[in-house]
């Protein structure tokens, strides 16, 4: 490749290859069909179409391994083709003043990012036809040269192209600080649910309880147990039930029945019941092997001489 300050070039293989990227320039390299395999900064991808790779000249770039029946286009270009000022090495310095440094700057951002989910961007049909008109008549332009004015109608291009990747990054950041903001909301919630449940596990508390405490539907606290916790509501009584019916047969005196009652179970048949499911032996053979492991366990280990 020729030294210029922006090139296209486009690949279709109907075979499996290798293809290796100038590490001169920056890249924008754009999957329209099949997919390509690639490790970027140590992280290892499959970029699936219809999808855009930001990628700057630092960047830690394995040889990509495109799949048959690929089409990539790459378009590589110099900073200094958006302003002469700002070469590719001044680029990493963020040192900008001017506004229209800044401006740029930030256009560039994907390409500067070292995160792969922040250089990487999957396209939804409408853009993805979208870059495809864009880059094919960027294309056109620096073929043909049809007269003075297609360096500006190329630039255009480019500039069309980051304008989309900019909003397209902090989109994606938007949606995640979303998410993030979510989860911490979602977790004080379950949170607040588990308190409530432990303090009360003596209690037949149920889902429309639940609702009536803390304005929950049912649904939406199955999902939180499940998403969080990896179980459902019930199941996660049942455990709470369980190992504090064993933590007052190992360490109290409690009358059976009184166990029964803080496990949640009126009658002593049904803890019974309970108890033997969950751990395969009866509470009251529970108790007596944990009172002899004690009583192992306080022996002295050694004889005196």
């Amino acid at each position: 490749m020729t030294r210029k300050i922006i090139d296209v070039k486009e690949i279709h293989c109907q075979e499996e290859r290798n293809i290796t990227l100038s590490r001169d320039f920056f890249a924008l390299i754009y999957v329209s069909m099949g997919k390509v395999y690639g490790s970027v900064n140590d992280d290892v991808n499959v970029f699936h179409a219809p999808s855009i790779i930001c990628l700057s000249n630092r960047d830690q770039v394995s040889e990509l391994r495109l799949h048959k029946n690929t089409r990539v286009s790459i378009v590589y270009f110099d900073t200094v083709f958006l302003t002469k000022d700002m070469s590719m090495d001044t680029l990493f310095t963020n040192g900008f003043i001017d506004v229209v440094e800044q401006h740029y700057f930030l256009q560039l951002a994907p390409f500067i990012e070292k995160k792969l989910k922040r250089k990487c961007f999957i396209l939804d049909r409408v853009l993805s036809r979208h870059f495809t008109r864009i880059i094919g008549k960027m294309k056109l332009q620096l073929i043909h040269r049809n007269d003075f004015y297609w360096p500006y109608r190329t630039r255009s291009c480019l500039l069309e192209i980051l304008s989309i990747i900019e909003k397209m990054l902090y989109d994606n950041m938007a949606i995640y600080s979303a998410k993030v903001q979510e989860n911490k909301e979602d977790k004080a919630e379950l949170e607040k649910i588990l308190e409530f449940i432990n303090g009360n596990l003596d209690k037949n508390i149920t889902l429309e309880d639940l609702y009536k405490k803390f304005y929950i539907n049912g649904q939406t606290v199955e999902k939180l147990f499940n998403r969080y916790l990896k179980i459902t509501y019930k199941q996660y009584v049942k455990n709470q039930r369980f190992a504090l019916a064993k933590q007052n047969l190992r360490f109290t005196e409690l009358p059976l029945e009184a166990v029964a009652i803080k496990s949640g179970y009126s009658s002593i048949q049904s803890f019974s019941k309970f108890f033997k499911k969950m751990s395969g032996t009866s509470p009251m053979a529970f108790r007596k092997e944990q009172v002899n492991l004690r009583k192992v366990e306080g022996q002295p280990r050694f004889k005196l001489k």
